[in-house]
């Protein structure tokens, strides 16, 4: 059963460290995230429904890496869920 942390706390440590490293660094790491993150679900989306393995494990790849650079955990847990979808579970409520 997964905690379901927000945030890893070592990863927002290292955050903050760059924060003071370079002041403003963190703000826009988290804008673009916010900025890329729905287009990356609706690029995932698509993929899924036109059953493009390709492409729904490069949309997934994409969120997942952001998601782990800002420490959110179980968004990146899911999206790795995503980018290692077998093509056989393509349609299975489960997927």
């Amino acid at each position: 059963m997964s905690t379901r942390q927000p945030l890893k706390l070592q990863t927002l440590d290292q955050l903050h460290a760059l924060e003071r490293e370079r002041p403003g660094l963190m703000k826009e790491l988290i804008r673009l995230f916010v900025g890329d993150a729905p287009r990356q679900m609706r690029l995932i989306d698509t993929a899924y429904g036109k059953r493009d393995p390709e492409g729904l494990r490069q949309s997934a790849h994409f969120l997942r890496s952001g998601a782990l650079a800002l420490g959110l955990g179980w968004l990146a847990e899911q999206a790795g869920l995503i980018e290692h979808l077998d093509f056989h579970d393509y349609g299975r409520p489960e997927s």
